[in-house]
C-alpha cells in the first residue's frame, strides 16, 4: 500500500492559531486597567475639588499626571506605583507631607483615600474621554551666550503668527507645571505662551 503524507498546512494553521490566541491574551493582560483619562472629585472636610488624572504605561512603567481643576493647576506629574488593582499616586512636597491618591481601580472607577495640604479625605474618579485642546505644546531649547535655556511653548491652534508672553518663575524652586495653567489660558485665548 502507498503511504499517505499528512498535509503540512494543518499543523501550521494550528500553530498560527495558538500563537494568535496567546498574543491576544498577552495583549489583554498587558493593557493596564488604570490606563486612561479619569475625572472626578476629592472630598475633604465636607468640600469637593474637581480633579482629573491622565494615566499611561510607558515601557512597563506607570506614568501619571493630575489636574486640580478648581485650583487651576494642571499636568502635575505624580510618581505612581501599582500592585494588582491597587494604584498609588504620590507627589512629594518641598515642605510638608506628600499629596497622595491611594486607591483601587475597578472597571471604570478609581476610588480610595486622599491626603494633601494637611487634609485627609477620599476621592472618586471615573473613566472619561479627554476633550480636545485648542492649543498645542512644544518643548523648546535656546541659547543665551554659553547658557542653554529650555521651556515649554504653548501655541494656539490655527494661524502661524501670534502675540506672545513669557512666564518666568521667581527665586523659589518651581516647576513649569506651576505656571502651565496660566500659559494654557493665554494659548486658548490666541496668545502664545512660553513657560
Amino acid at each position: 500500500t502507498r503511504k499517505r503524507n499528512k498535509p503540512m498546512w494543518k499543523p501550521l494553521v494550528t500553530f498560527l492559531v495558538v500563537i494568535g490566541l496567546a498574543s491576544i491574551t498577552m495583549a489583554q493582560r498587558s493593557k493596564d486597567a488604570a490606563v486612561g483619562y479619569w475625572v472626578g472629585e476629592v472630598m475633604r472636610n465636607g468640600k469637593t475639588w474637581r480633579v482629573a488624572a491622565n494615566i499611561s504605561v510607558v515601557k512597563g512603567e506607570v506614568k501619571a499626571s493630575v489636574d486640580f481643576l478648581d485650583l487651576d493647576v494642571i499636568d502635575v506629574p505624580f510618581p505612581a506605583t501599582r500592585s494588582g488593582e491597587k494604584l498609588r499616586l504620590e507627589r512629594p512636597q518641598p515642605s510638608g507631607n506628600p499629596i497622595v491618591f491611594d486607591g483601587t481601580v475597578e472597571r471604570n472607577k478609581y476610588t480610595g483615600a486622599w491626603q494633601g495640604f494637611g487634609l485627609d479625605g477620599a476621592f472618586e474618579l471615573r473613566r472619561s474621554e479627554r476633550t480636545g485642546t485648542t492649543h498645542r505644546e512644544e518643548e523648546v531649547t535656546f541659547k543665551n551666550g554659553d547658557v542653554m535655556l529650555a521651556g515649554t511653548l504653548l501655541l494656539p491652534s490655527g494661524r502661524k503668527r501670534f502675540p506672545a508672553v513669557v512666564l518666568v518663575h521667581g527665586s523659589s524652586p518651581n516647576e513649569r507645571t506651576t505656571y502651565k495653567s496660566w500659559a494654557r489660558h493665554f494659548a486658548n485665548s490666541g496668545i502664545a505662551a512660553l513657560v
